[in-house]
C-alpha cells in the first residue's frame, strides 16, 4: 500500500509508549494479549472470554472463527493509535496486514484495508466487543 513514513526506531517506540495514556495502554494491551491467545495452538476459551465485553460473549462462541479470521491476516500489525467514536463509548484499534516491522506514518492517511477491534467499557475497563469491520458504537443494534 502507498504509505508515507519510515521504519520506527527503538527511540520512536519509546516515545510512543510515553505519549500513550493509561487508558490507551490498557486498550492496546487487551487487544494484543487477546490476539496472542488466538495464535495459540489450543484455545483457552475461559481466558479469551475475560477479554470480551459480557454483552458480546455469546456471539464469539468457542473463538474458533475469530482464530481462523485472525490467522488469515498476513503479518498483522497493530496501530498504536487508539481512536474513539464521538460519544466516546466505543474505542477502536486498527490491525493492518503485511506489517513486517514497526512503521511510523508521518501524514494523515485514509486506510481502506485493515481490520479493527471495537471495545466498550464494562465497569470502567475497556473490553473487546467486536473484531473485523467498523462498528459505529457498541450500543447500536445494527452495523452501518
Amino acid at each position: 500500500s502507498n504509505m508515507y513514513g519510515h521504519n520506527a526506531t527503538d527511540e520512536d517506540m519509546a516515545m510512543i509508549g510515553k505519549e500513550l495514556t493509561q487508558e490507551e495502554l490498557q486498550i492496546l494491551e487487551s487487544c494484543i494479549k487477546f490476539a496472542d491467545e488466538l495464535k495459540k495452538p489450543i484455545l483457552d476459551v475461559k481466558k479469551l472470554k475475560k477479554f470480551v465485553h459480557p454483552a458480546a460473549r455469546r456471539g464469539w462462541g468457542d473463538f474458533s472463527q475469530a482464530k481462523s479470521f485472525f490467522l488469515s491476516i498476513p503479518n498483522p500489525g497493530f496501530s498504536t493509535k487508539v481512536r474513539y467514536n464521538d460519544a466516546k463509548d466505543t474505542a477502536y484499534v486498527k490491525i493492518f496486514p503485511k506489517v513486517d516491522e514497526a512503521f511510523l506514518i508521518n501524514t494523515p492517511h485514509i486506510f481502506s484495508e485493515g481490520y479493527e477491534f471495537a471495545l466498550g467499557k464494562w465497569f470502567g475497563k475497556w473490553m473487546i466487543y467486536q473484531f473485523g469491520g467498523h462498528l459505529n458504537s457498541i450500543y447500536e443494534k445494527t452495523n452501518k
